[in-house]
C-alpha cells in the first residue's frame, strides 16, 4: 500500500474543531499487514497522543508514542486495527491536531477459518489472542482482537506446527516441524513485514526464545530398542546464528525405556514431550511428558532432571484430585505449575494448577470446561495474571479468558473442524490500545 493511496479528510473530527493552526503529520505504511507509521513535529518540546476508530469516530487511544529527546519528533506505530474496516486516525500534542486519515484496511481472506465470540468481554478487558488454526490444510498463524476480528493472519500454510510466539519487538515466530527438506523456525514481524527462517535440525512440537541466544526445542535421538526403532526426545539449543543445535538433556540419560510411545511409521516416540517452558531467571525448563503422564523440570546448564510431578516417577505425591493423565503445554509461575489434563475419563480436558511449594503438593485451582473441553489434543494454558488465565481447548477449537473462580471473562469459537495448537494472549500490539 503506498502513502498516496492514504487519503487526507477536508474536514477535522470534532476534537480538533477548535484547534487554530493545524498540526502537519505522515501517515505511511509500516510495512506489516494492517500496521502504519504517524510521525510529526511540534516546535517545542510537547506530549501527543493518536486517536482512531471505526467509521466517525475517534474514540481509541493509540499506545506507545515515541519523541526524541528534545520532546520534538513524535512517532507512533499504529497496529492491531481489524481487516475490512475503514478506519479514521488522527495526531494530537497540546490543543493543535493534525488532519483527519482515513485508512482502508486490509481485506479479511476468505479461506481463514470463521470464528465467532460466544462469550464478549466487558469493556475493562483488552488485548489480542494468537490463534494457530489447525485445519485439514496445515496450520495458518493469525491474530484476532476480543471482538473476534481478524487484525493479522498469515496466508500460507505450516505442516506439523502448534506454537506460534510473538515477542515485545512485535515478531510473530513459528516452529514448522514437518517440511520436506527438514524442521525450521520462520518468522516474520507483524510491524513491518521483515521475515526470515532458521534450520532446527530435528525440532517438534514446541520451543522457547532465549533473548540473545536462540531458541530451545524438543529434537529427538533415534536409537534401536529390540525390534523397534525409538525416537527418544530431546532439548536442543538452537542458536541465532545458524550454527550447529546443541544438545541439552536427553531422555536415554533420564529415564529407561519403557515400550511406551507414540505410534508413527517408521519409530516410535518416546517419551513424547509435546511441550516446553523455559524461566531464564533460573535456568530452568519445564517438559510435559505425554507417555509418562508427567511434568520434568530439566536444569539447562547442566542437562540434569530436577524433578519429576506425576506419573510413574512422581517425586511430590501428588493428592488423588491433583493427577492429570497426558499433560499438555505446563507453565511455572512461582511454585505453581499450570497445565491442561486430555485424559480425563469422561472425554473432557481440564486446566489445572498444582502447587508445589508446601508439604503436602495440593491442588491450587481447577478448570472443567464441560462441553467446551473435550479437547483429545493439543491446548494449553498461560498466565494472564494474579486472577486470569488463558485457556485454549485444542482439537475443541475454542478459547478462553477465565478467572481463578471459574468465572468465564471470554470466550471464541473457531468453525467446524478447525482445532487450535497453543495459542497466546497479547496485552497490546506495538501502538494499539485494544
Amino acid at each position: 500500500m503506498d502513502a498516496m493511496l492514504l487519503s487526507w479528510m477536508l474536514g477535522c473530527g470534532s476534537e480538533g474543531a477548535e484547534a487554530t493552526v493545524p498540526l502537519e503529520a505522515t501517515l505511511a505504511p509500516a510495512g506489516g499487514q494492517n500496521a502504519w507509521v504517524m510521525e510529526w513535529e511540534t516546535e517545542s518540546a510537547a506530549t501527543g497522543e493518536v486517536l482512531y476508530g471505526e467509521g466517525d469516530t475517534l474514540d481509541q487511544v493509540a499506545l506507545e508514542l515515541e519523541s526524541d529527546p528534545e520532546g520534538r519528533r513524535h512517532r507512533v506505530v499504529l497496529a492491531g486495527l481489524a481487516g475490512s474496516t475503514t478506519w479514521r486516525v488522527q495526531g494530537k500534542s497540546g490543543d493543535r491536531v493534525t488532519e483527519v486519515f482515513e485508512i482502508e484496511a486490509e481485506p479479511v481472506p476468505p479461506g481463514l477459518p470463521s470464528v465467532s465470540v460466544s462469550v464478549p468481554a466487558n469493556d475493562d478487558l483488552g488485548g489480542f489472542v494468537v490463534l494457530p488454526l489447525v485445519t485439514m490444510q496445515g496450520v495458518q498463524y493469525a491474530i484476532v482482537d476480543l471482538e473476534g476480528r481478524y487484525v493479522w493472519w498469515r496466508e500460507d500454510y505450516a505442516s506439523g506446527s502448534f506454537r506460534g510466539s510473538f515477542d515485545p519487538s512485535g515478531v510473530l515466530t513459528w516452529l514448522d516441524d514437518m517440511p520436506p527438506e527438514g524442521s525450521t523456525f520462520g518468522w516474520t514481524s507483524v510491524i513491518d513485514g521483515e521475515s526470515g527462517e532458521l534450520d532446527t535440525a530435528s525440532g517438534h512440537h514446541d520451543f522457547v526464545t532465549i533473548p540473545g541466544s536462540g531458541f530451545l526445542t524438543i529434537g529427538e535421538d533415534l536409537r534401536e530398542a529390540g525390534t523397534r526403532l525409538v525416537a527418544g526426545d530431546t532439548l536442543l539449543h538452537v542458536p541465532f546464528d545458524g550454527g550447529a543445535p546443541t544438545e541439552v538433556w536427553n531422555a536415554w540419560d533420564s529415564w529407561d525405556y519403557d515400550g511406551t510411545g507414540v505410534e508413527s511409521p517408521n519409530s516410535v516416540s518416546w517419551p513424547h514431550v509435546n511441550s516446553l517452558d523455559y524461566d531464564e531467571a533460573s535456568g530452568k525448563a519445564v517438559l510435559g511428558v505425554f507417555s509418562r503422564d508427567s511434568i520434568a523440570q530439566i536444569d539447562v546448564a547442566s542437562g540434569s532432571l530436577d524433578w519429576e510431578l506425576g506419573g510413574i516417577g512422581d517425586d511430590y505425591a501428588v493428592p488423588e484430585e491433583a493427577r492429570f493423565v497426558h499433560p499438555h503445554s505446563p507453565r511455572r509461575v512461582d511454585d505453581e505449575i499450570w497445565l491442561i489434563d486430555a485424559g480425563e475419563p469422561d472425554g473432557r480436558a481440564r486446566a489445572l494448577a498444582i502447587d508445589i511449594g508446601g508439604d503436602p503438593t495440593t491442588l491450587a485451582w481447577d478448570y472443567a470446561a464441560g462441553a467446551v473441553g473435550g479437547t483429545s489434543i493439543l491446548g494449553n494454558a498461560e498466565y494472564i495474571d494474579e486472577d486470569k488465565f488463558l485457556v485454549a481447548w485444542g482439537s475443541a477449537g475454542s478459547v478462553a479468558i477465565v478467572g481463578r473462580d471459574g468465572t468465564v471473562y471470554w470466550q471464541l469459537d473457531t468453525s467446524m473442524g478447525t482445532a487450535l495448537g497453543y495459542a497466546q494472549y497479547l496485552p497490546s500490539l506495538s501502538g494499539a490500545s485494544r
